[in-house]
């Protein structure tokens, strides 16, 4: 399973920084940017350059038969055992696709591809594919996204041990939308743990955490109170955010509102449950009036 992706804009909303930080970032190779193709459903069409010497039974990557299709018999006369043996493997070979998994990237080469491939020098292998899953993309090839068709992507996670393979990838005006544009560039899980580690040991964070530390050892009596006005913080927060990103999502109404910050929780609440959308449109209301209208918000919720 893929690890989940985040776009740049709603992964420096989460980390507290800057759009250019995470890119800045990726420039200096510190973090992976994908592109995500999604399930083998969703495949691409790239052309594959493959080297030979890292990929297992490299002779998959061509037909068996280059050009040979089945013999049929135009009259009566049967096939001769061993030419009905050899149309079930050529058969056979026609139907097989060769699907490969590189890490969290995938690609599979149909029979067409595969009678078209070529060994090129030093034993690199050219083919067609259809690609899927999480590729990486280049700093540099998005910075020259305006002079250039295509850019090339390598398999993700970037291991260690090279495992030899390159996409070529040339954008379609007529599929689904792949450009280099920021809006497609994903940052991964992975991605987004080693920002968090980078921005905690910012100067300005070093200065402010003994007084987070101090806050955080309040008496045990009081941790209620204080996570209540977390979420009341998370909530107002969050209606601030989607009155920005997604205007027509919101509305006019508390409930609109309310049920586009459910919609779009997980930025805030990530594996959590965000809080049920009548709490939330009761608190936008109360955040509408002045403070001795109250129902929620000062700490005037009454139990139930």
């Amino acid at each position: 399973m893929n690890e989940t992706t985040y776009q740049i804009d709603i992964a420096a909303e989460m980390l507290g920084c800057q759009q250019k930080k995470i890119l800045s970032e990726w420039a200096k190779g510190t973090i992976q940017i994908v592109l995500n193709f999604g399930d083998k459903t969703e495949s691409e069409r790239a052309k594959l350059l493959i080297d030979s010497s890292t990929q297992p039974n490299s002779k998959d990557f061509f037909s068996r038969f280059p050009g040979q299709r089945p013999h049929f018999s135009f009259d009566s006369t049967p096939l001769s055992p061993e030419v009905q043996r050899r149309n079930r493997e050529i058969e056979t070979e026609v139907r097989r696709e060769l699907l490969r998994q590189q890490g969290q990237s995938g690609f599979n080469i149909s029979h067409n591809q595969r009678e078209r491939a070529e060994m090129l020098e030093g034993g690199v292998i050219e083919t067609e594919a259809y690609i899927f899953g999480l590729w990486c993309v280049a700093y540099d090839d998005y910075s020259r996204q305006q002079v250039q068709s295509s850019f090339s992507m390598t398999p993700y996670p970037v291991s260690v041990t090279p495992d030899g393979v390159t996409a070529i990838y040339t954008p379609s005006s007529y599929e689904k939308d792949y450009t280099l544009a920021k809006k497609n560039l994903r940052i991964t899980e992975s991605g987004m743990a080693v920002m968090r580690k980078l921005l905690a040991n910012r100067p300005g964070r070093q200065q402010v955490r003994p007084v987070l530390e101090e806050l955080t050892e309040q008496p045990k009596s009081h941790g209620g109170i204080e996570r209540f006005a977390l979420e009341r913080e998370k909530i107002l927060a969050a209606a601030l955010y989607v009155a920005r990103h997604f205007p027509k999502e919101v509305g006019k109404s508390f409930k609109s509102h309310a049920e586009a910050i459910a919609k779009h929780g997980y930025i805030f609440w990530q594996n959590e449950p965000a809080p049920d959308a009548g709490r939330i449109a009761k608190m936008l209301s109360d955040a509408a009036r002045p403070p001795s209208e109250w129902k929620i918000l000062g700490g005037n919720a009454k139990s139930k």
